[in-house]
């Protein structure tokens, strides 16, 4: 008769403990397979592989390992620092060129009032210095940014005269209009006292087509819209006044 081993050295037959697991205290389940953790074997710490490479073939992994860690981390301080030398550069230039504007606001202002009227040059000012803070990338350093503001002020200010131009053009030519070529002032220095005074005793209408046709130089067919009548009504009409007044001047005369 066989005597029963003690309870300490009974094994499993199904299944055996690892080293790691006896360290830990713990016992597998029946029929559980071992896992064993492989340290450094990849990236992510995977379980189930075989344990840590060694020789040429490991070394390399684990260089290649080290070397991505490290340029990410150098990337990422690389980009920190670009950013905050960028902010650093954009608040020194911003304060550079509110400088500049500062000092040269007064003498921009005499500049604009010996060649502008005095009334446009604060907003010749503030448009230069507008453009000047848009543009402050573009504003050189020392006395060359003085330079480079009074270039912009130069073309404000070509662009003020030739606005001034155009405008002063446009209200001569309506003036000339108005005053000389309109067809109703010289219809009054033409035509004698009793043909004015002939048209003003036409009925309404008739006024109406004499005065759309000769002072405001629309054509019958326009002036019948106008007045929402039928264009061969107003072509009867117009040929019946001109004979009309035609034949009172000649009896006049």
């Amino acid at each position: 008769m066989v005597r029963d081993r003690p309870a300490r050295l009974r094994r499993s037959p199904r299944t055996s403990l690892h080293p790691t697991e006896q360290r830990r205290g713990r016992r597998p389940h029946a029929g559980q397979p071992r896992q064993v953790l492989v340290r450094g074997g990849s990236d992510h710490g995977d379980l189930g592989r075989s344990p840590r490479r060694t020789g040429a073939r490991g070394h390399a992994e684990r260089s290649r390992i080290r070397l991505r860690r490290r340029t990410a981390v150098t990337l990422d301080d690389q980009l920190s620092s670009k950013a905050s030398s960028t902010r650093r550069g954009d608040d020194e230039r911003a304060r550079r060129v509110e400088l500049l504007l500062l000092a040269q606001a007064e003498p921009l202002l005499r500049y604009f009032s010996r060649r502008a009227p005095l009334d446009d040059a604060p907003d010749l000012l503030s448009e230069t210095m507008l453009t000047v803070w848009r543009r402050a990338k573009d504003v050189p350093a020392g006395n060359e940014g003085t330079l480079w503001i009074y270039g912009v002020a130069r073309r404000v200010l070509a662009t003020h005269h030739r606005s001034n131009r155009r405008r002063t053009s446009l209200v001569d030519r309506l003036r000339d209009q108005i005053v000389v070529h309109n067809p109703a002032h010289d219809q009054l220095d033409d035509i004698s006292a009793h043909l004015h005074h002939l048209i003003e005793r036409l009925p309404a209408v008739d006024r109406d087509i004499i005065g759309l046709v000769h002072w405001e130089g629309f054509t019958l067919e326009e002036a019948a819209r106008i007045l929402e009548k039928n264009p061969s009504t107003i072509r009867t009409r117009y040929a019946r006044l001109r004979q009309q007044l035609k034949s009172e001047l000649q009896a006049e005369v």
